[in-house]
């Protein structure tokens, strides 16, 4: 079954980007997207918490559904004509119309969307995907009216609106996320539909988040993973709001009416083409067109909505200020430090307290979902989500006297940022950002197993922020404190001692992660535990050598200063045999700079491909061997370079008696290749590709060979008298 992917801008309470595998998805895509604004005043903010609340209370109870006809400022977009269509694939996706009113901004629950879905199943494969119809919302603000449901067969309509056979439940999508919003879906199981039938139908969302207030944005899909033959977008305004639009991918542009005090924008397109996705693209890149409209005029505009939010009860409970005490005495102990110096690591032991033991989890119903609980209330429970774990660093940061702020970032459009329209919805995480002594510091109270002094601690690299602070008008680049912060490394080295006639060998390894990959892998040791990791180990070593058996569970050591972690792990490989090599001819590979090369299955490219993040690799194979009989030649001593602006790589082998020492060395220098520039990518790894496995013949037995062989004959002539005889 073939899956076609379309990608969808869909705003939760984080404000995540998604990408959601089918069509119909386009109605809880579009709903979610323009059934919310990020805009909240003063009296907004601080009044709706005692309404999420309430809503909260009550979400037991299942939500109502009205059904009515759409309402009079809804222009219904007719269908394309279907005769003519032919049957490409097993299903004609004929209209998209999406409707928007805004032009009572300033009034709770004043926004409308009104969503329009049409399509013809053309084979029997196509009928499932036609007869189900999902749609969703959150009842804690928004109201759903469904407006018809319809099969369209020989031109003649048929009603498929059974009201008592539609199914509603709750389902949490972003649950996996560890975040809970109240959502819930609409389910209707469609009855005798055949092929060539047009299934059609539409509904409407009134309402949006009450924290976010009276001004509004959003964004509009305008191509898809499968061919449209009619997409309709149309926006009402008051003609005073001054909403400004930006259109991505594409050189169509909505047209302008005014009339009544009104602005009406409408685009509409036809035979729109599917858009084909690259594969290992880097998260800010999109290929999909779409329209982007806000009625924010600037950035400080944002800020001001944010700032709302933030105005809380920063004290601390006296169980977290004797965890910051007994911080600033470790920081303290021993230290030749200055003063100043003892309080940034105290705030980083801190930092790192909060992180691993204030687990994440957001409840975001309601206002929730943008405005932050108290520091105090986060730290009593022990969860909270990216806002929830920024306050509470802000006020460990006032309480060793330093000031800090909120700073909202984005997790998929970073290098993009500061090409969008401002509006709070071109961000979906928050971090904290604070200065001391000249330098900047940005920390993300939602990472985890970070260790040592902020300079060792990962960088979180999303660009741009909007810091929320009383003089915020812009964006802000956001900076390092040194490279060393992006940096992530990994050095190895595998030590095989081979046995006497290449029996009973072993396999020592040693590895150790800095920066960032030590992060993910105290994390990955975390969530697996020792056995499982040990497991996990003896299957990856398992695929280059078969006859491999773990000596003992893998240890984890951690580095003095805290900012690395090293691994060893010890190996038995009774004797040297892989199917996919010839008898006898050992070779070895540098699998951490391997697993850093990989190509994409899409090589003629039209979209850049991502790169390992700022990695160092070090790998070093030693063969030691004191059996003069167990290397019969060492294969070649060849060393190779290569650098390029996209990485730099070496080999060097050395060789002492019947002792071999191959080195590797690998630093990615960019973090993706441009589309025009892959093929000269693509050419620089196949320069390389000789040089990342060594080969060295073993020690053969041959009398052994030759009874394998006379064996595999003799049971050969066997199974042919067998199959004579049948």
């Amino acid at each position: 079954m073939v899956v076609i992917k379309e990608r969808f801008f869909i705003t939760s309470g984080r404000g995540l980007a998604k990408r959601t595998p089918a069509f119909l998805a386009l109605a809880f895509a579009l709903t979610s997207v323009l059934g919310s604004s990020f805009s909240a005043t003063a009296a907004t903010a601080t009044t709706t918490a005692a309404t999420a609340t309430t809503t909260a209370a009550t979400a037991t109870t299942a939500p109502t559904i009205d059904f009515s006809a759409a309402a009079p400022w809804v222009k219904p977009a007719t269908l394309p004509e279907t005769a003519e269509l032919p049957a490409t694939a097993s299903v004609n996706y004929l209209l998209a119309d999406h409707q928007v009113n805004i032009s009572q901004s300033g009034e709770q629950g004043s926004k409308r969307t009104y969503l329009h879905y049409a399509m013809q199943a053309t084979s029997e494969q196509g009928l499932s995907n036609v007869s189900e119809i999902e749609l969703s919302f959150q009842p804690a603000f928004e109201n759903l009216t469904l407006h018809h449901i319809s099969v369209t067969r020989d031109g003649k309509v048929l009603n498929r609106l059974q009201q008592d056979k539609l199914k509603l439940f709750q389902r949490e999508d972003d649950l996996k996320n560890k975040i809970y919003q109240e959502q819930w879906t609409v389910l209707a199981i469609l009855e005798d539909v055949r092929v060539g039938d047009i299934v059609d139908y539409s509904y409407s969302i009134v309402g949006s988040n009450p924290v976010l207030g009276d001004k509004y944005f959003g964004r509009s899909p305008l191509s898809w993973g499968v061919p449209l033959e009619k997409s309709s977008f149309r926006l009402i305004d008051k003609a005073d709001s001054k909403v400004s639009f930006r259109q991505v991918n594409t050189t169509v542009t909505p047209n302008k009416v005014s009339r009544n005090g009104l602005d009406e924008y409408t685009l509409v397109q036809h035979k729109i083409d599917p858009v084909r996705e690259d594969d290992y693209t880097p998260v800010w890149h999109n290929d999909y067109a779409y329209i982007e409209y806000s009625q924010y005029a600037n950035w400080q505009e944002v800020n001001q909505w944010a700032q709302q939010l933030y105005q809380l009860d920063m004290s601390l409970p006296d169980e977290l200020k004797t965890i910051i005490k007994a911080q600033q005495q470790s920081s303290d102990q021993g230290s030749d430090q200055s003063f100043e110096q003892d309080k940034l690591l105290t705030v980083a032991k801190t930092t790192q307290w909060i992180q691993d033991n204030v687990r994440y989890f957001g409840i975001e119903l309601g206002a929730n979902s943008h405005l932050p609980s108290s520091p105090a209330t986060t730290f009593d429970r022990r969860y909270g989500d990216c806002k929830d774990k920024t306050v509470l660093l802000i006020a460990v940061l006032k309480q060793l006297g330093i000031k800090a702020y909120p700073a909202l970032v984005s997790t998929t459009e970073t290098k993009t940022m500061t090409e969008l329209l401002p509006s709070p919805g071109a961000f979906d995480h928050v971090i904290v950002n604070f200065e001391h002594q000249g330098k900047t510091y940005w920390v993300d109270g939602t990472m985890s197993n970070q260790r040592g002094t902020f300079e060792q601690m990962s960088f979180p690299d999303f660009a741009w922020s909007l810091v929320v602070a009383e003089d915020g008008h812009q964006l802000t680049e956001m900076l390092p404190l040194s490279k060393q912060q992006l940096l992530g490394t990994i050095k190895g080295k595998d030590t095989i001692t081979i046995g006497k006639l290449a029996k009973n060998n072993q396999l020592t390894v040693n590895k150790t992660y800095s920066g960032y990959r030590a992060e993910q892998m105290r994390s990955y040791f975390d969530s697996v535990g020792i056995t499982a990791a040990s497991q996990d180990f003896l299957d990856y070593y398992v695929r280059q050598y078969k006859n491999i058996a773990m000596t003992t569970p893998v240890k984890v050591i951690e580095g003095a200063d805290g900012s690395s972690l090293s691994i060893e792990a010890h190996y038995t490989i009774s004797a040297f045999e892989n199917v996919a090599q010839s008898r006898n001819l050992l070779t070895l590979y540098p699998t951490s700079i391997i697993e850093s090369l990989q190509l994409p299955d899409i090589r003629q490219r039209h979209a850049p491909f991502s790169l390992p993040y700022h990695l160092g690799v070090e790998q070093t194979i030693e063969i030691i061997s004191d059996d003069k009989q167990s290397i019969v030649w060492p294969g070649d001593l060849d060393n190779k370079e290569a650098k390029n602006p996209w990485f730099d790589y070496a080999r060097k082998v050395s060789k002492k008696d019947q002792n071999i020492v191959i080195h590797y060395t690998y630093n990615s220098l960019a973090t993706e290749v441009a589309a025009d520039k892959f093929a000269e990518y693509e050419a620089k790894l196949d320069d390389i590709d000789g040089s990342l496995g060594y080969s060295l013949w073993l020690y053969s037995d041959r009398t052994s060979d030759k009874k394998k062989r006379k064996s595999r004959v003799s049971n050969l002539v066997k199974k042919l008298m067998n199959k004579n005889v049948d």
